[in-house]
Formats: structure tokens, C-alpha cells, sequence
């Protein structure tokens, strides 16, 4: 009974923890890359390539250097498709930030967007945004550094519970026997999971620190 306990409440929380770690960590890396590719944006620029231009050879770098495997570079690939169909460039930069939901590509998106309406002096507004996303990349970076640690903790301390509870229902089993045989029992270890849950949730709040 414990373990099929232990096993449908695993079979919930570590699903939703894993799809919620996967898409932090992938939003990370579009940021890194992203980066990248508006920094070779900016070399473009001051070169005197058109925008559209400087993302065609962005995209003729990237397969060059068999960056195929990198998020960006699909992207990328959509964005030169689209500019051979004669789509925009801001018509396709928000459609990335759209699908992508980085907020730094949204926030690009709409700097490009204001920019190329009203005429703007896109190199300077291209290297300000680059420093703008460099300069939170690396305070992201140093923030994650920072809470690695207790983030590590964090998760100890939810597993040990759990770790605890399988040790004594080894060791003995009728001692646990009262909290899933009876009433009184179920609600204690429900509430004490509510607990554990509640107390994950606020810890992540906690050390998810937006920059």
C-alpha cells in the first residue's frame, strides 16, 4: 500500500517537475544563443549589411560551423525562409518571440519593430540591446551560481520524506500500517503531503529569481 502510495504521488509531482525544469533550461540556452546570434547581428550591422542581409549570413555562419543541433539555428532557418518569401523582418522576429516566449526575443521584437517604423539608427539601437541582453546574461548566470547550492538542498530535502518513509516501512511495517489503513491515518499523511508540496512550490518561488 505505502509504495503504491509513494508511487502515484511520484508519478504526478516528478512529471510536472521534469517538464518544468526541461523548459527552464531550454529557455536559458535560447537566451545564450540568442545572444550569439544579435552580437554577429551587430558585426553585420557596422559592416553595412541590411538587417534582413546580416540574418542571411548569420544563417550561412551557422552552417558553416555545423551549428545544426542549436535552437537558434532553426530559428533562424525559419527567419531566412521567410525573408526569401518576402515576409518582413518584423513580421518574423515576433513571430519568434511568439513562439518562443524568451523574453528577451520578445522585448528585441518590438525594439526592431519601433525601430524599423520610425527609422531609427538601427546600429546603435542593435548594440544597445546587445549589451542590455549581456549584461542580464551574466547576472543570470551569477544568480544561478549562487542558489546552485540551495537548489541542491532543496532538493534533498524533498526526497528525504520520502526516503524516510520506505526505510521504516522496511524495517517495520506495522508501525506505518495505522497512517494507510485508517481514517485518521490518510488525512495526517495527505496533509503532510499537501505540506511537502506547498513548501517545494514556495522554495522554487524563492530562489527563481527573474532578472
Amino acid at each position: 500500500m505505502i509504495f503504491l502510495f509513494l508511487a502515484v504521488i511520484l508519478s504526478i509531482l516528478l512529471p510536472m517537475y521534469m517538464k518544468r525544469e526541461l523548459k527552464k533550461k531550454r529557455d536559458e540556452r535560447l537566451s545564450s544563443e540568442f545572444k550569439d546570434a544579435i552580437t554577429a547581428l551587430s558585426g553585420y550591422i557596422s559592416a553595412g549589411f541590411s538587417i534582413e542581409n546580416a540574418f542571411i549570413e548569420i544563417y550561412r555562419d551557422e552552417l558553416k560551423n555545423d551549428h545544426r543541433n542549436q535552437l537558434m539555428h532553426k530559428e533562424l532557418s525559419v527567419i531566412v525562409s521567410g525573408l526569401r518569401m518576402n515576409i518582413n523582418i518584423e513580421s518574423l522576429l515576433m513571430d519568434l518571440a511568439k513562439r518562443s516566449g524568451n523574453g528577451d526575443i520578445i522585448s528585441f521584437a518590438q525594439i526592431m519593430s519601433i525601430a524599423k517604423r520610425s527609422g531609427g539608427d538601427m546600429k546603435e539601437i542593435i548594440d544597445r540591446t546587445v549589451n542590455i541582453i549581456r549584461d542580464k546574461t551574466q547576472v543570470s548566470e551569477e544568480i544561478n551560481t549562487l542558489t546552485r547550492g540551495i537548489r541542491l538542498e532543496q532538493n534533498v530535502m524533498l526526497v528525504v520524506p520520502f526516503f524516510i518513509i520506505f526505510y521504516i516501512d522496511l524495517s517495520s511495517h506495522s508501525f506505518l500500517a495505522p497512517l494507510y489503513t485508517g481514517y485518521a491515518g490518510r488525512c495526517v499523511m495527505t496533509a503532510a503531503l499537501i505540506m511537502i508540496a506547498a513548501s517545494c512550490f514556495i522554495s522554487r518561488r524563492i530562489t527563481d529569481i527573474e532578472v
